[in-house]
């Protein structure tokens, strides 16, 4: 959508549910898919940016917790951690064994096929069909 010109717009009036329940092992490996993702398309990285967010909302995290629920600052930041770790892990994916890929990722099956050829932009993107 933003490749096509969509544009991103906060409403300060839009409510969203959402809400998953992972086990720090499943966060883990949620995260580490998703470096997996990065670090076959850089290109998406390097075009739209970084989520900068992410530490923003960690700190956010900590300071409500802090004050309103002190006994969840180990959980999440134990759940912290391992994102981090995921995350970083499957974006160096390339230097792990199929066998370890399968065994750290969420989506063992999709990691077990041939890697697919890296887009390197837009351009790519668009000459694909995606």
């Amino acid at each position: 959508m933003l490749i096509e010109g969509w544009r991103i717009a906060y409403r300060g009036d839009a409510e969203v549910i959402h809400s998953h329940g992972y086990t720090i092992a499943e966060e883990f490996r949620r995260y580490f898919d998703v470096g997996v993702f990065h670090g076959r398309n850089r290109w998406l990285l390097d075009t739209f940016g970084r989520a900068e967010e992410g530490l923003r909302f960690i700190r956010s995290e900590l300071t409500y917790l802090a004050r309103h629920d002190p006994l969840q600052l180990p959980s999440a930041v134990t759940r912290t951690f391992a994102k981090y770790a995921g995350y970083k892990m499957g974006s160096r994916e390339a230097k792990l064994s199929n066998r370890w890929k399968q065994r750290l990722s969420m989506q063992p099956l999709l990691l077990a096929a041939a890697r697919p050829r890296r887009a390197t932009g837009l351009s790519d993107v668009r000459s694909s069909g995606l």
